[in-house]
């Protein structure tokens, strides 16, 4: 069948697809009136859409000429074979046609003879489910060089960041994680110089069995300039998600797409986000007298921490002057970890002041469409009334979150933000890092170990006094004692075996 060969992986030749696809979006006026007119008739509510009135009798639905449509679009091997050459399926069909298929390689004619006698009793049976290979992986859209979203500043510290990011998440519990190379979008903009280079480099010093990298050159359609409410779209970023979920979520239970400047800390007693993933589980399956809901959708908030001042390079060596003030460029320097420079929160967790957009680990069998931030189509949401009924659950017209599950910053993990500051964000820092009032200053003070801020920007003792560091610069954040003793330096003892294992 159809099926199996695409499933196989044999429609592919010598790297080129004999087998192709076209398609064609149908679409609908704005939808002005009521949204489910346009239901599909499974969710049982009443059509109203009429073609002719809106196009004539001799409409086609589109013409050909008005589709978008798309045409030959090349279908490539399942995606386990095509980046890791490993079977896709858990059926003997699929699998005997994959390592027939590396005869080319080396497979020897008895085995392929044993694998061929079992394909050939199997005929009619179909792929069915993918083989869950990992547990939790992670997806990120990333590039050697990158703008801020505003277009106030670029970084070309990519590769640096990546690695970093890499190791913890390796070293925290990741099964695996892909890595959509962004890269490939600038290597032809001499404007760009420092994007010349790919994030390659940088994957290829891990197994094949643990980073994925993905060469991704889809540009950035519509990213918007200035400080409005509309930064743009960044059609790139989400395409990616989208593909690293069709592609890998099938062979995961747990998925997670976030950016390389956010990093997702087990907290507690935890050391392994697995631990904390299963705990949750348990937990909440035993609410209510075991009668409680199996998480699907784990949710983490965040909110940009501040660089350290101790741990940026000497802001003497790289000061200018913007307006008629002082900036300097607030660079972390190659021998200490962003994890370390950016362990200065705004808040002690339990966090109350974040950014509505959050971040999370779903169920790739659960979730079907994830979008940045938010699960957009899951399972039950795609439900009619008659069917979310026969499930035996009650049907309603807005979004289900009943397995959602927010994480508890304190015992089971969260999330620190490691977002890039440009110079001009240290616009006046020597004299704005000074005053009472520390919301003004983007640069990370440190409290006292074992002070946690205060709401409002004003850290003061029991006297009433501002808490200062030794140059005067009001303390304005609080580092994570657990990050700064126990995966600081884990992740800098991974980093310096990693160098060694590539030299």
């Amino acid at each position: 069948s159809l099926q199996e060969v695409i499933a196989s992986g044999s429609s592919v030749q010598d790297d080129y697809a004999t087998i192709f696809l076209d398609v064609i979006p149908i679409r609908t006026p704005p939808r002005y009136t009521a949204s489910d007119e346009y239901l599909p008739p499974k969710y049982g509510r009443p059509v109203t859409f009429n073609a002719e009135q809106e196009w004539g009798r001799y409409h086609v639905l589109p013409r050909v000429e008005d589709s978008g449509r798309w045409e030959n679009i090349p279908i490539c091997k399942p995606s386990l074979m095509e980046f890791d050459m490993e079977d896709t399926y858990d059926v003997p069909t699929a699998t005997a046609a994959a390592l027939i298929a590396e005869d080319k390689n080396g497979v020897n004619e008895e085995k392929k003879e044993s694998l061929s006698v079992v394909t050939s009793s199997k005929k009619e049976e179909q792929p069915t489910k993918p083989i869950k290979k990992h547990d939790l992986v992670a997806c990120t859209w990333a590039s050697s060089y990158y703008e801020t979203r505003s277009g106030f500043s670029s970084h070309d510290d990519g590769q640096y960041r990546l690695q970093q990011w890499i190791e913890f998440h390796l070293l925290s519990g990741f099964d695996h994680v892909y890595i959509y190379d962004n890269s490939y979008a600038f290597l032809n903009n001499t404007e760009k110089n420092a994007a010349r280079s790919t994030l390659k480099d940088v994957t290829d010093l891990y197994s094949p069995n643990q980073v994925t990298h993905v060469p991704w050159p889809a540009k950035i359609c519509n990213n918007n300039r200035g400080t409005g409410d509309n930064k743009g779209e960044r059609s790139s970023q989400y395409a990616a998600e989208s593909s690293c979920r069709l592609r890998f979520g099938a062979h995961t239970k747990w998925i997670a797409s976030f950016d390389m400047d956010e990093y997702l800390i087990p907290m507690g007693n935890f050391t392994n986000m697995k631990d904390v993933l299963s705990s949750v589980e348990e937990k909440k399956k035993k609410e209510n007298g075991g009668d409680g809901y199996e998480p699907k959708v784990l949710i983490f908030t965040s909110y940009p921490a501040k660089p350290r001042l101790d741990f940026l390079q000497d802001p003497n060596l790289t000061d200018f002057t913007c307006g008629s003030k002082k900036c300097f460029q607030p660079i972390v320097p190659n021998n200490v970890t962003y994890l370390q420079t950016y362990n200065c929160d705004k808040e002690k967790p339990p966090r109350q002041e974040t950014k509505p957009a959050e971040k999370q680990i779903y169920q790739s069998d659960f979730v079907l469409l994830h979008f940045v931030h938010y699960s957009a189509i899951t399972v039950n949401s795609a439900l009619g009334p008659d069917e979310t009924r026969q499930a035996g659950m009650n049907y309603i017209r807005r979004a289900h979150h009943k397995h959602d599950y927010k994480f508890d910053e304190e015992n089971e993990a969260i999330m620190l933000h490691s977002r890039a500051i440009s110079g001009r964000q240290t616009f006046n820092w020597n004299n704005s890092c000074k005053l009472e009032n520390t919301g003004a200053c983007t640069i990370g003070i440190p409290l006292p170990s074992g002070i946690a801020p205060t709401v409002g920007g004003q850290n003061k003792d029991e006297n009433g006094d501002v808490y200062r560091d030794g140059n005067g610069y009001a303390c304005n954040c609080y580092v994570h004692e657990n990050i700064e003793n126990y995966w600081v330096p884990r992740l800098e003892t991974a980093l310096k075996e990693r160098a060694k294992l590539n030299k």
